[in-house]
């Protein structure tokens, strides 16, 4: 326990903070002080409905052609390419998807989902992506 219940005044921490072992709180920066930042998110890849996170808007190509791309621009941009990685909703409509990273940029990374024959399909991606802003 820190202080009082009401703090008048910012408490600055460096390092790792503990919360009694079930939670854990990481800090870092990089070598010129910006905090890491981390955009979290689930998305349809055909229209673009976003169903968790925030911090991103997703734009798709709308044509069957190009069926399972899908981009998520970061409302706020990195200062750099961020570290990405991505999972798709199998909800066993395929048979073993798989979400790929096309491209990455400080302000957008490109998602494809293709099935097993490496076809493009409609479902929901998860990404997270960290990096610092």
């Amino acid at each position: 326990t820190v202080g009082p219940t009401q703090i008048a005044t910012n408490i600055n921490l460096n390092g790792n903070i503990s919360s009694g072992g079930q939670y854990a709180v990481i800090t870092n920066t990089n070598s010129a002080g910006h905090p890491l930042s981390i955009v979290r998110g689930a998305f349809a890849t055909d229209t673009g409905t976003i169903y968790a996170g925030e911090g991103f808007y997703v734009t798709t190509s709308g044509t069957t052609s190009q069926t399972g791309l899908a981009y998520a621009n970061f409302s706020t941009p990195f200062y750099g390419t961020p570290v990405v990685t991505c999972s798709v909703y199998d909800g066993s409509l395929y048979n073993g998807p798989t979400c790929s990273i096309i491209s990455m940029a400080y302000n957008q990374v490109q998602f494809k989902v293709t099935d097993t024959t490496g076809s493009g399909i409609s479902t929901i991606v998860s990404f997270i992506a960290v990096g610092t802003r």
